[in-house]
């Protein structure tokens, strides 16, 4: 049985979270269960339910966190749990450490890590079209979208001036 039957629940939640993290001489590691979402974030099944192990560690430390209050990471760990590592604020103090620490905004070009294509088979599809090859068979060389070349045709995507050809 899982641990929200009334058999298996800890007699003391504080000391259960704690044997779940994995603590090193830096980040203390979340090893039990993860969020739904894909950001790797902790998740803990309090006395109250559900919760961000992040935020249930501040918590157990410091007491309520206000609401509408976010729990932010000075280490940018996700898993991390480690009450010094973490710290409150609201949500644009959260966007503006986002900006501060350079992990904002769209990720361009090959940073990008959907990006099937690289700056040089760019230039290569700029040169091709510049010759007239079409861009059906352009998209069928690279396996990308006929869309996706109309667009670098169009410069909607792939805009950059260093990528021209």
């Amino acid at each position: 049985m899982g641990l929200r039957s009334s058999k298996n629940k800890p007699k003391n939640f504080a000391d259960y979270f704690w044997s779940k993290a994995n603590k090193t001489d830096t980040c203390w590691i979340w090893t039990a269960g993860k969020s739904n979402r894909k950001n790797n974030y902790g998740a803990f099944w309090s006395e109250s339910g559900t919760v961000a192990a992040h935020r249930y560690a501040h918590k157990l430390i410091n007491g309520p966190i206000p609401k509408g209050i976010q729990v932010l990471h000075r280490c940018d760990n996700p898993p991390c749990v480690r009450p010094s590592h973490l710290f409150l604020g609201t949500n644009k103090d959260n966007v503006e450490d986002r900006v501060r620490k350079g992990r904002t905004g769209p990720r361009c070009g090959s940073f990008n890590g959907n990006s099937r294509l690289s700056e040089n088979k760019v230039i290569q599809i700029r040169r091709s079209l510049l010759q007239g090859i079409a861009k059906t068979k352009i998209a069928k060389k690279y396996k990308v979208s006929d869309t996706c070349i109309r667009h670098i045709a169009q410069g909607i995507t792939w805009t950059s001036g260093a990528l021209q050809a």
